[in-house]
């Protein structure tokens, strides 16, 4: 029987993918829709054409394109930062 082997992994890493200005909103009630919040920046970096054109599907290379553009807070435009802030029930 061979051993399973490990899957690659994208670690949600708050100080790379949030800036302290975007993550100020949830200071006050931490950590009330932060995981929430994480989930749907990963969700919309992922769908960016310069994001998945440097992953290319592969998990170690979203990790490095995650590194490249970070934070993914200044990264995604205006209007998906104002949903991912209202889906997670802060106020910018």
């Amino acid at each position: 029987m061979t051993e399973p082997q490990e899957k690659p992994r994208v670690e949600m890493l708050w100080r790379r993918d949030w800036c302290a200005r975007h993550l100020e909103p949830f200071r006050a009630e931490w950590p009330r829709g932060a995981v929430t919040a994480m989930i749907m920046l990963y969700n919309a970096a992922v769908q960016m054409p310069a994001i998945v054109d440097a992953a290319a599907g592969d998990s170690a290379r979203i990790e490095a394109a995650f590194e490249r553009f970070k934070p993914l807070c200044c990264f995604v435009d205006a209007g998906t930062l104002a949903a991912i802030y209202s889906k997670a029930g802060v106020t910018p």
